[in-house]
């Protein structure tokens, strides 16, 4: 045991409920969760809160936008350094509440506005994966009714530099979660036969 931490940092009241937790090198951690019924990013370092992001302080859900859509926040993921996250919304009509669009945020830790709108996204089964070390970030698109899927790689501006084939062999539903570790490298989790077996992506 190296410490506890909390909501605040050390020691201080747990979490309630934990959607991601992201542990670096150099005693970093991150942590999306719930607080208060909205949600949140934490960014610790040494234990110590440093920085956060909170939903309720976002100042899209209160922009002009809002008269036509409603926006709905998917996801905040950190960047290891602690420099910035990036913030995932989905924009859904309020006419027809069909899904319009999803835009992709730069935001520094703390801020309420974002520095920059890196990526608009026309399709529901674009969602922000992850973060790379070099800044760059990966888009999963669902292909093939689950069967496949394809990353998309973008630069740090957004701009669409690269694509990753991902292909689940039947039957689709035996392959679980997949995951990215701090040097970028992929693996995908399969339950075999009452086995869990770990498989690693070039």
């Amino acid at each position: 045991m190296v410490s506890i931490i909390g909501v605040t940092g050390k020691n201080s009241e747990p979490f309630r409920y934990i959607e991601s937790l992201y542990a670096y090198d150099k005693n970093r951690l991150a942590v999306y969760h719930k607080f208060a019924e909205q949600m949140q990013l934490n960014y610790y370092v040494n234990g110590d809160l440093v920085g956060t992001i909170k939903e309720g302080n976002l100042k899209i859900f209160t922009n002009n936008e809002t008269n036509d859509y409603k926006i709905k926040l998917d996801t905040i993921i950190p960047h290891r350094d602690g420099e910035f996250a990036l913030v995932s919304f989905s924009f859904i009509g309020k006419k027809d509440s069909r899904f319009k669009f999803r835009r992709i945020y730069k935001y520094a830790l703390n801020a309420t506005e974002p520095e920059s709108l890196l990526k608009e996204l026309q399709y529901p089964s674009e969602i922000l994966f992850s973060v790379s070390a070099n800044k760059e970030f990966l888009i999963w698109e669902t292909e093939n009714k689950g069967e496949s899927v394809k990353l998309q790689v973008h630069d740090k501006e957004g701009n669409h530099i690269n694509n990753k084939k991902l292909q689940f062999p039947a039957p689709r539903l035996n392959w679980r979660e997949t995951y990215i570790d701090e040097n970028d490298n992929l693996y995908s989790v399969k339950t075999s036969s009452g086995y869990l077996e770990l498989y690693s992506w070039n």
